[in-house]
């Protein structure tokens, strides 16, 4: 999947719940920017079914922005909440396993490269994901304006619902 013409697509899908793994390999030929003064960093989706506008968010995003800095977006009934990497950007022109764990029950959400934890951060007790009414999208963002140039590849996603 190249983010721009082959990409996949489920309408019927929901991604919904108190807890979920997102996991994908991608090799990103490129990223959003290098240029570190460009007033646009719009998020390149790697897995998406999300909304967002600024002060609402709903659904799960995966993506990631301009040097590689990757991330993971979740609307749940507390709030919209971001997670990037903390100095471990994605490796470009090579294949970089990334995940994204939430718990809800625990109210953590982490975040992975290559099976190593690289940050995380508590949403809240008792949490659970407010579903976005868009298509559940893999390299592509359910949000125009923010597709990606990568390969995706060996997308799984697991949901567990307790």
């Amino acid at each position: 999947m190249d983010g721009y013409s082959v990409y996949g697509e489920a309408d019927d899908f929901v991604l919904s719940g108190n807890s979920f793994t997102l996991s994908a390999w991608i090799a990103p030929r490129a990223y959003n920017y290098s240029d570190q003064n460009a007033s646009d960093d719009n998020v390149q989706a790697i897995i998406s079914q999300y909304f967002y506008d600024g002060s609402t968010g709903l659904g799960v995003l995966l993506g990631y922005r301009r040097e590689g800095k990757f991330m993971v977006g979740v609307g749940t009934d507390k709030g919209w909440f971001e997670l990037y990497d903390e100095g471990t950007p994605l490796d470009q022109y090579q294949w970089n396993h990334v995940a994204a764990t939430f718990d809800g029950a625990s109210g953590e959400l982490r975040l992975f490269k290559n099976g190593r934890i690289v940050n995380r951060m508590n949403v809240g007790q008792d949490s659970f994901i407010q579903p976005a009414d868009v298509p559940f999208s893999i390299g592509k963002s359910s949000q125009a304006g923010s597709n990606g140039d990568c390969l995706t590849n060996v997308v799984s996603l697991s949901l567990i619902h307790i």
